[in-house]
């Protein structure tokens, strides 16, 4: 089976991950939903075996500077691209996916993040307060919130942990508000 051996780059920040996908526009959206910085691909190369992917990628890894002590990330220098550039079979295809502005994330409109600010305001007070029960505003209902802050929270580049801690927003809410965002999005593509 073929896999893809892609190393994402956080631009600017100096530091890459390095993995293996079948879904190369799945994956860095993935990354790119959870990460403070604009992401892209550095290398992105099609490889005929996964378990070749496989074996490339510790290589990758083993050898590239790290850029933690456990995980993927490595950091971006020329011995990064001397190794990938001796990934062997493979075929560079990072210049097909350029474009993957069809895979980012949705940004939400200026009255969507305007209510999600003003709810969150709100939230903060009554935390402060030490109040356990907040209604949300007249005619508008909790959910409803609650998915505005999310797909605001998700537009700043947080994750659901993030949402969790700062709004008090149950992960399994955040997962169900983006899954649905991503149904929504592959049914206009």
């Amino acid at each position: 089976m073929t896999a893809y051996l892609y190393c994402i780059e956080a631009v600017d920040a100096g530091y890459a991950k390095v993995g293996v996908t079948c879904q190369p526009k799945h994956r860095l959206y993935a990354i790119g939903t959870t990460a403070p910085h604009e992401m892209k691909f550095r290398r992105l190369l099609l490889i005929d075996s996964d378990a070749v992917a496989y074996a490339h990628e510790r290589c990758v890894i083993t050898s590239a500077n790290r850029y933690r002590d456990r995980g993927e990330w490595v950091v971006v220098d020329g011995h990064l691209d001397n190794l990938l550039d001796r990934v062997t079979p493979a075929l560079d295809v990072t210049d097909r996916f350029d474009d993957l502005s069809s895979c980012g994330r949705k940004i939400t409109s200026i009255a969507e993040a305007k209510a999600a600010l003003a709810y969150t305001k709100r939230r903060e007070r009554v935390l402060e307060s030490q109040q356990t029960f907040l209604m949300p505003p007249r005619g508008a209902s909790k959910d409803r919130l609650d998915r505005a802050i999310v797909l605001s929270r998700l537009s700043e580049g947080y994750g659901a942990e993030d949402v969790k801690v700062m709004d008090g927003i149950p992960v399994d809410f955040f997962w169900q508000v983006v899954r649905e965002e991503r149904s929504k999005q592959e049914a206009t593509a």
